[in-house]
């Protein structure tokens, strides 16, 4: 897994995510992005924790999502711990079966011809959301827990 940097070709604000698959990542945002044709500006090893950390240090830039305003403080960043991306593949997404109930299927595949995906795009998708959303759920959780035990904390003698 590696956390990346990808941004429009005309400039505009920076995507900070984590995937394991890149080249399906960008391919899937391109879809999403309106006919701007977009670049990886880097990667760097991580999971979800190190991406995580990468959207707190620069949150003053965050504009919407993941998307944040391209500083000079950020590109920065990407440039002494980024490294570029050489454009092939990651590891193959393992196949996977899974059972859905029928309604629910053709649900998807509704969505997911309206979007312009494959139904498993649409299900990966789906799922990178859930985490990502419980993640940042996680981090509420961790931001209240610190807020109330620094308050509870006797400071000096």
């Amino acid at each position: 897994m590696s956390v990346y940097f990808i941004q429009a070709e005309c400039g505009g604000p920076i995507k900070i995510g984590a995937t394991s698959h890149l080249k399906e990542r960008l391919s899937s945002l391109s879809r999403q992005s309106s006919g701007q044709k977009l670049r990886v500006l880097g990667t760097m090893k991580g999971h979800i924790p190190e991406e995580r950390q990468v959207h707190r240090r620069f949150s003053h830039l965050r504009g919407w999502g993941e998307w944040f305003e391209p500083a000079d403080d950020l590109l920065s960043f990407i440039d002494e711990h980024a490294t570029p991306w050489d454009g092939k593949a990651e590891a193959p997404a393992l196949p996977i079966k899974i059972w859905m109930d029928p309604h629910v299927l053709t649900a998807c595949q509704c969505v997911a011809n309206l979007r312009g995906l494959t139904v498993g795009e649409y299900i990966s998708e789906a799922i990178r959301d859930i985490a990502h959303r419980e993640s940042r759920e996680e981090i509420r959780r961790d931001e209240r827990e610190n807020q109330t035990s620094a308050k509870g904390q006797v400071i000096g003698w």
